[in-house]
């Protein structure tokens, strides 16, 4: 019987020992804190010096989460090293609506500092309207993308883009999602003919039988 009262103090005091360890001693304090993922500047909501028993991931992963361009993050501890990394997966944007940057799935987050890339802008009535102009961003060549300026949505089936052309513009009546990668080829082997240096619109809506204005 005296063994097992002996076994069973030792299990106390080792478990109490193991506790303060993790949660009041300064042996696993944290001595790193590494935000990997993005170029921008966040804030650190872990501190070097906190205790990493005492550092919930999940909440912490919450808080960046909560920061509008931040798609996901993810907190993990090295107990070895005493190090904490923050890995940022931003969202990733795909043109500008109402002001603001918007990603794929339809979410708009205001643009980072620093963020310079180009985009289209998409004019649209709300957000339903949006979702139909990203559908059609899907379909285009990254080519096309970089001279597209402006979509503005008529209706799910009915789209005009403003196409940047040397110092001008040119409006393209696109019709409806349907065949863009063929109406894409279509615009570009309209504006590389020399005939068509002065053009200032197309309509592709039939792509086999285009429209130059």
């Amino acid at each position: 019987m005296w063994r097992k009262r002996i076994a069973l103090i030792l299990g106390v005091l080792l478990l109490g020992g193991a506790s303060y360890v993790l949660g009041w001693s300064n042996l696993l304090t944290v001595q790193q804190v590494r935000i990997v993922g993005t170029p921008h500047y966040l804030q650190e909501y872990v501190t070097v010096g906190e205790k990493l028993a005492r550092i919930e991931p999940r909440v912490i992963a919450t808080k960046y989460e909560s920061i509008d361009f931040v798609k996901e993050a993810k907190v993990s501890r090295n107990w070895l090293t005493r190090k904490v990394t923050i890995e940022i997966t931003e969202r990733t944007p795909k043109a500008i609506f109402n002001t603001k940057l918007i990603d794929s799935e339809g979410k708009e987050f205001a643009q980072p500092e620093g963020f310079t890339t180009h985009l289209p802008v998409i004019k649209a009535t709300d957000s339903k309207a949006a979702l139909w102009a990203l559908s059609l961003l899907d379909k285009l060549p990254s080519r096309f993308i970089s001279d597209l300026e402006y979509i503005a949505v008529e209706s799910e089936d009915s789209f005009l883009l403003d196409m940047k052309f040397s110092e001008r513009t040119i409006q393209v009546r696109w019709g409806s999602v349907a065949q863009s990668a063929l109406k894409a080829k279509v615009y570009q082997a309209l504006i590389d003919l020399p005939e068509n240096v002065k053009i200032n619109g197309v309509d592709l809506s039939a792509p086999h039988a285009p429209i130059v204005k």
